[in-house]
């Protein structure tokens, strides 16, 4: 996709401003469709997004498992202490 023609003169000034502001959208969105420049680290981005995820979702689980455990142990103890 190459670069959008400039519209030429207006003589509506409110129709002449979105037009030129949809061309020049229109020209970044061009541009940054074939720049790869930052491809590398979005991807890094999105996996550390996806690990965190995971661990955020896993997180209720290892409490659970933790208390369990905890709640064990204090009544391992308690049995020494009393």
């Amino acid at each position: 996709m190459g670069k959008v023609p400039d519209p030429g003169p207006c003589f509506d000034f409110g129709t002449c401003k979105e037009t030129r502001m949809y061309s020049q959208g229109a020209n970044l969105v061009a541009i940054l469709r074939h720049d790869e420049s930052g491809q590398g680290m979005v991807e890094y981005v999105l996996i550390i997004a996806v690990v965190a995820l995971g661990a955020a979702a896993g997180m209720n689980s290892v409490a659970v498992v933790m208390n369990s455990g905890f709640t064990t142990m204090a009544g391992i103890f308690g049995q020494y202490i009393s």
